[in-house]
């Protein structure tokens, strides 16, 4: 009789980064192995049976190396177990195979410790965890993420959060700890900008929902970073400039520099400005319903001179709208341009998809006690 570990949690992270081999020394068998019998070990929660029909190892099949290893490989994959290992018997030409299984443990509390700033329902919330789920690390991975977000949101730029594990009352289940370093909020100490020559700073920092922290901003609440405000900071400020007609700006990925201690940042941001534009040709293509000349009565980018985003959105919005009065309640306007840099200017290509025609379905009255449904209807303009 032969008794051997085949394979353990270890031994299948060194067998699938092709670093070990497994070796048994024995005589060769004159005929193959039989599996004779599977036995599940170690199972608390998880019924044997159920264990058994997720392996292609079977009883009263020739004993199979890869299978084994694919076993673990699935076993694993279901996300129950902390750990697996399969132990081989043999008598002659007969082998009987033992799966031993460690359940991962349920989480029995969830506690968070350091946080003042935020109390533990709001945290709660964010990490998504409950008690008496099995312990996932990925789950509290991704938990953890969640938490310095949340942090992040609130100012604390420099929030880090840790866990601990540590066993309860009873051996299947354990506690679950969150701590926080919550540190102070970090404040914005200086904005620079490098490069605009042609928009002042003082422009461009009034565009920024993130502002430098004055004197009386402990009051006001004013100079805390925060990341979401921060990218969207970054949008605006490339807004604005196609706005006034530089429509080649390049506004460089901001770089942050965090004071010594961790209390303040400095913000660099580099423009490329690039040249102004005007408003070159305006034409119109694609599913044209209406003359150009009444088209163009609409669109007003042609007047403003200046390439301006936030017209040409507005044009867009008028067109869609009068399209829509005739039915075509999702037609689509793309804006194709055209930068000539010789000429610097934007020739622009209203393409019109009108899409399919929207009928009213039914028109439903209701809260309409005293007076009825007919009455209603023949003072509408609209019908079904």
């Amino acid at each position: 009789m032969k008794r051997i570990a085949l394979f353990s949690i270890l031994g299948l992270i060194l067998a699938v980064d092709g670093q070990a081999q497994t070796r048994v020394k024995r005589a060769e068998p004159k005929r193959a192995q039989i599996v004779t019998k599977i036995e599940v070990k170690g199972n608390r929660k998880i019924e044997a049976e159920a264990v058994r029909s997720k392996l292609l190892s079977k009883e009263g099949q020739p004993f199979d190396a890869e299978n084994i290893r694919q076993d673990v490989l699935t076993l694993f994959g279901l996300g129950y177990f902390f750990d697996i290992q399969v132990e081989r018997d043999d008598t002659g030409n007969q082998t009987q195979l033992t799966y031993v299984l460690t359940e991962k443990p349920s989480i029995a509390e969830i506690h968070y410790d350091g946080n003042e700033e935020l109390n533990d329902d709001e945290l709660k919330e964010a990490a998504g965890l409950k008690a008496y789920e099995l312990l996932d690390q990925s789950k509290i991975t991704e938990a953890v993420e969640k938490l310095e977000k949340l942090y992040e949101d609130k100012g604390f730029f420099l929030a880090k959060v840790t866990t601990k594990v540590s066993p309860a009352e009873s051996p299947e289940q354990v506690i679950l700890t969150f701590n926080v370093r919550e540190n102070d909020k970090v404040k914005v100490k200086r904005i620079t900008f490098l490069g605009n020559d042609k928009i002042p700073s003082g422009k461009l920092k009034s565009a920024m929902m993130t502002q430098e922290g004055g004197f009386f901003s402990f009051l006001s609440g004013s100079g805390a970073y925060k990341q979401e405000a921060f990218d969207r900071d970054v949008q605006m400020l490339n807004f604005l400039y196609f706005n006034e007609g530089y429509v080649q700006v390049k506004v460089d990925r901001p770089q942050v520099y965090v004071t010594p201690d961790k209390t303040g940042i400095y913000i660099t941001i580099r423009i490329d400005e690039g040249e102004q534009f005007k408003v070159g040709s305006v034409d119109f293509a694609g599913d044209l319903l209406f003359p150009n000349e009444e088209l163009s009565e609409i669109v007003k980018i042609d007047e403003s001179e200046l390439f301006r985003y936030e017209t040409l959105q507005n044009d867009l919005k008028e067109l869609q709208a009068k399209y829509g009065d005739l039915g075509y309640a999702f037609a689509n306007v793309i804006p194709r341009t055209r930068v000539r840099e010789q000429d610097r200017e934007v020739d622009i290509t209203f393409e019109v998809d009108k899409g399919n025609k929207v009928y009213i379905g039914n028109i439903n009255v209701v809260g309409n006690t005293k007076t009825r449904d007919k009455v209603v209807r023949r003072e509408l303009k609209i019908r079904e």
